[in-house]
């Protein structure tokens, strides 16, 4: 956090209005996504880095996709497009992020009580020990999300009483049944729903935006995910 807060504070943290203790936080929800933005928000307000209106804050601004799950599973492996279209729907992710840090109003800074840098005593070996442990269980949680609401989905999609109500909507709005169902399981969990609309009838752009928006929603997986380290 001292390291990152000095060389890019300035540079990312002031434009965002956002403390420069956060600069970590940042580079590492745009390198990889959710939830890791979370739980480094909470890392930084639990070591009182940061305070809790400026945590509530900073959950909204280092919160997207990242580039590797846009740009290889949903651009490449599931929609197989190619070109400057994978790019911009990347663009458009971080974008949004960028305009919540301006429409989300500035927190007070004021009882801050911001630790002064401290040599660690621990030797390498411990390091790598505690940094191992905390990314297996990380890594646990979130598969274990995925698969508990991947399931959720399976179960609703046999259900004929659900079948029947994207019978419905799909009517109403006169959009392809798979485009309906599609968005719906991407709003319970973004993989299976972003691979639903990927083998749909509808048109490129109308797909591209569809994952975009489940792209910046999250899903409720996500969002379950968030929630255990807020």
């Amino acid at each position: 956090v001292h390291i990152y807060s000095k060389i890019l504070g300035p540079f990312i943290c002031k434009p965002l209005r956002l403390p420069k203790e956060s600069s970590l936080t940042l580079v590492v929800s745009i390198l990889c996504g959710y939830p890791l933005g979370a739980k480094y928000s909470c890392d930084l307000y639990t070591e009182n880095h940061i305070s809790l209106s400026q945590l509530q804050r900073l959950l909204n601004i280092a919160s997207n996709v990242g580039p590797l799950f846009i740009l290889g599973t949903i651009c490449t492996a599931m929609l197989k497009i190619q070109g400057i279209a994978p790019y911009i729907l990347l663009i458009s992710n971080y974008a949004s992020c960028l305009i919540m840090s301006f429409l989300i109003p500035k927190t007070s800074t004021i009882g801050i009580d911001v630790p002064s840098f401290k040599n660690d005593k621990k030797n390498i070996g411990a390091i790598l020990k505690e940094s191992l442990d905390q990314a297996l269980a990380t890594s646990l949680s979130v598969g274990s999300f995925i698969v508990i609401f991947s399931v959720f989905n399976f179960l609703i999609g046999d259900l004929e009483i659900f079948n029947l109500f994207f019978y419905k909507v799909s009517n109403l709005l006169n959009m392809p049944l798979d485009a309906i169902r599609g968005v719906f399981f991407g709003l319970i969990e973004i993989t299976n729903g972003c691979n639903i609309l990927s083998t749909s009838s509808i048109s490129l752009p109308l797909k591209l935006s569809l994952v975009s928006f489940l792209c910046s929603f999250s899903g409720l997986c996500i969002i379950f995910q968030v929630y255990s380290f807020t």
